[in-house]
């Protein structure tokens, strides 16, 4: 399996990072000091200053719009997994002695429960589940079913439902966390922003300390937006509230 960023240790993603900011800045100011060395009239290569914009503007909605589209997922990801939890509580709650008496309905739940816990949570990314979250899902199927001779039809019926809401928000969570990082978004926000690095040096030619205190400022903050949205792609991962224990209970 490919490492992604988000199995990588902190760590290690904050080197990941570093690596990437100090390079962008090495390059940037080798680009400065080639083209200070090469030209004769520094001004005539020096653009206006809005010229930045044009180049920087772009990076920034790219980065805005993709930061926007894992923000969604993370709100996706929080959404399944408290109904894949309402659900399977309310189907231990039914299985109580004071309500329908159904012992083996329970245990059901909890083998589904224990399987995804320890199986599938944050081991699997394929839209195709473990084997042993689909045989018990498939127990606690058959279980369902064969209560509709012991208990009243809306009741039965409304059983089946929450069996196949828990069955989407499971094939919810499956499809999230199957999702692999969008590479080519990335290569081109980099690319984006190493421009961007790039035009600020051409506005600072005449300006060498500017230029190096405006790049060492500007890829900081690039920098941080970088870990902020690569640590946060993988919910399963970034979110301490998905926590797969609270299915248990």
């Amino acid at each position: 399996m490919i490492q992604t960023f988000n199995d990588l240790p902190l760590w290690a993603q904050v080197a990941a990072v570093c690596l990437h900011g100090f390079a962008v800045l090495g390059i940037s100011l080798a680009l400065m000091h080639w083209l200070r060395i090469r030209s004769e009239s520094i001004q005539q290569l020096v653009p206006v200053a809005p010229f930045f914009v044009a180049i920087s503007a772009i990076f920034s909605l790219l980065l805005a719009f993709h930061g926007s589209s894992i923000w969604s997922k993370q709100d996706r990801a929080e959404k399944a997994m408290v109904q894949e939890e309402m659900n399977l509580q309310r189907l231990r709650h039914l299985s109580h002695p004071d309500l329908l008496n159904q012992p083996e309905l329970r245990f059901a739940v909890n083998q589904y429960a224990l399987a995804v816990t320890q199986t599938e949570w944050r081991i699997v990314k394929t839209r195709h589940g473990t084997e042993a979250a689909e045989t018990a899902l498939q127990k606690l199927r058959k279980t369902t079913m064969s209560m509709g001779g012991d208990v009243s039809p809306a009741v039965h019926s409304y059983m089946l439902r929450l069996l196949d809401d828990l069955v989407r928000s499971r094939e919810e969570r499956l499809w999230l966390r199957s999702q692999p990082e969008e590479l080519n978004i990335w290569t081109v926000i980099l690319l984006l922003g190493l421009l961007s690095n790039l035009a600020i040096a051409l506005v600072h030619l005449d300006k060498p300390k500017a230029c190096r205190l405006s790049l060492l400022l500007f890829g900081t903050a690039t920098s941080l937006a970088y870990w902020l949205l690569l640590s946060s792609e993988d919910p399963y991962q970034s979110l301490s509230t998905l926590d797969s224990t609270s299915l248990l209970r």
